[in-house]
């Protein structure tokens, strides 16, 4: 291997190590086993949509096959376009979509690593400062947090594009300008949260950069700014169109959901209660609110921050600053007021997600810290101190262990069934949330459909129509006339009833199918056992 590829291999084969071991036994199940069966499997379904409409239909990518007739569905949650294409290759081949979706779930934390790992050891010149970096934000306790959402995961665009910023300092060029804002635009279809949220550490960056320049520089520093704000802008626009027009069907974020997502300054130190170091599972505490740092990173950027500072080390500290009173929402100074004047913010539910780049701005401050104290030690003082840090950065962060669920039926034939049938409008049943269930059964119809793709009437997302809700009532007296009449009326043509997922609690499912057969205008198509025990029967509506 050449002297130019040896750094960048060693660092992401480390930073996969790191992941690996923070993660683990998640590399062990990577076809089988997901966080929880909600949001994991609408990102495999949608990231299995992506690798098969894009090549085939791509002007219908965001027609996708859920909400039936809506149009835009996958603009109601993020659309992991960038993603997707990452990890397409591994559904061109065969791959489960579970497998994609924990592939890229890695991969997030490992290109994470090492994308921090690139912009702290271009800002201090430093192998082990860079190292200790990329570990901390590989490795930061907010990550288990939103370990089933793998999006959140997605924020190595948002380093890279910081990186070059910084670059415009030594090469003021349009050309650098461009990858800044090609960076920031992947950030974007990557994640749309950071995608937004990444303009607080990019305008700190940014003004700093040309603040502290040369005067004679200052001049082409904005040019290569504004052409790479251009270009994001630019890359990202059509995205608008889309989002624009889903959001005109589901509408937008209300100011109770967003204060319900809000943190709070306490939150800040309460961590996840999987923390094995930290966490206190008598005490859970508010999903996505559980935002506790660690001790190590908010201890290394303290030294970074001793004056003398630099204009590298107010910059973070300034989008630290900012991403902490962000992420308290409507709790917090800033973020009520750009929220009446940035519509954007109306389609964000969650301002605690600001956390991760709270984490970012500490990771370089640590890094920063990290070099300032290695300065004029010895050698071996200098690999002990990154060796330690790196220690102690793990043993904060890892989980007691990592809860993981698994599928109960990769291969269902009822499934294979439907895909051999002719083209049809599906409606599987039951629908809606039912109290006491232990699966979401809407994401798990979705994850099945990328057996066959026919388009459901089922849907999970971050958003849902008002169709969904409609279907839900009139599904309420089941299978009775007016149910049937419904499902007609909506178009459907086949009918899935399911004993399995554990999702008849209150009713019959041998007295539903009983009905339904006893019926003149539905035709009963067979049953289908499960893998895991319980049948699925299936029906045509005529």
């Amino acid at each position: 291997m050449s002297a130019t590829w040896r750094e960048p291999v060693a660092v992401l084969l480390f930073f996969a190590a790191l992941t690996i071991l923070v993660t683990w036994p998640q590399v062990w199940h990577l076809s089988t086993r997901v966080a929880d069966l909600g949001d994991p499997l609408l990102n495999s379904w949608t990231l299995a949509w992506v690798a098969h409409s894009l090549p085939a239909h791509p002007l219908q990518l965001f027609d996708a096959n859920i909400f039936y007739p809506e149009r835009h569905t996958l603009a109601y949650s993020e659309s992991l376009i960038v993603p997707a294409l990452m990890v397409a290759p591994v559904r061109w081949l065969g791959g489960d979509p579970i497998l994609a979706h924990n592939v890229l779930l890695l991969a997030g934390y490992a290109l994470s690593g090492a994308a921090m790992y690139l912009l702290v050891r271009s800002l201090t010149d430093h192998r082990g400062a860079a190292l200790v970096a990329g570990s901390l934000f590989t490795v930061c306790p907010y990550r288990l947090e939103v370990y089933p959402k793998v999006q959140l995961q997605l924020v190595f665009w948002t380093p890279l594009a910081l990186w070059a910023v910084h670059r415009l300092r030594s090469r003021a060029t349009i050309r650098t300008g461009l990858a800044a804002g090609g960076f920031a635009a992947l950030q974007m279809y990557s994640c749309v949260y950071y995608g937004v949220f990444a303009i607080v550490p990019l305008s700190a960056v940014a003004i700093a950069v040309v603040v502290s320049a040369a005067p004679a520089d200052r001049a082409r520093i904005a040019r290569a700014l504004v052409a790479g704000a251009l270009v994001a802008l630019a890359v990202c626009a059509p995205l608008a169109a889309p989002y624009r027009a889903a959001a005109r069907t589901v509408g937008e974020r209300s100011s109770d959901e967003v204060r319900d997502w809000s943190a709070r300054p306490a939150d800040f130190l309460r961590a996840h209660p999987a923390n094995a170091l930290y966490g206190d599972p008598a005490n859970p505490g508010e999903g996505e609110r559980r935002l506790f740092p660690g001790v190590v990173a908010p201890a290394l950027a303290l030294a970074a921050l001793a004056p003398p500072w630099s204009s590298v080390a107010v910059a973070y500290a300034a989008t630290g600053a900012a991403s902490f009173d962000l992420a308290l929402g409507v709790n917090g100074a800033g973020y009520g007021a750009l929220f009446s004047r940035v519509p954007l913010l109306h389609a964000l539910r969650v301002p605690a997600r600001f956390a991760m780049l709270f984490n970012l701005a500490l990771a370089v401050l640590a890094g920063l810290g990290v070099a300032r104290l290695c300065r004029r030690r010895s050698a071996g003082a200098q690999i002990a101190i990154v060796a330690v840090a790196i220690a102690l950065a793990v043993v904060e962060s890892r989980p007691r262990a990592l809860e993981l669920r698994e599928i109960d039926d990769h291969a269902p034939p009822i499934y294979h069934w439907l895909a051999s049938q002719p083209p049809g409008v599906v409606c599987e049943y039951p629908v809606g949330s039912i109290e006491g269930r232990l699966v979401p059964q809407d994401p798990t119809y979705m994850y099945y459909s990328t057996r066959h793709w026919r388009p459901l009437v089922n849907g999970y997302s971050g958003f849902q129509p008002p169709s969904y809700d409609e279907l839900v009532h009139a599904l309420g007296g089941f299978p009775d006339d007016a149910s049937i009449a419904y499902l007609r009326e909506r178009g459907v043509r086949y009918l899935l009833v399911h004993g399995a997922f554990n999702a008849y609690i209150h009713r019959s499912f041998e007295e539903d199918v009983r009905l339904l057969k006893g019926r003149t205008d539905v035709e009963w198509a067979g049953r289908f056992p499960w893998r895991g025990g319980g049948y699925s029967d299936a029906f045509r509506i005529r």
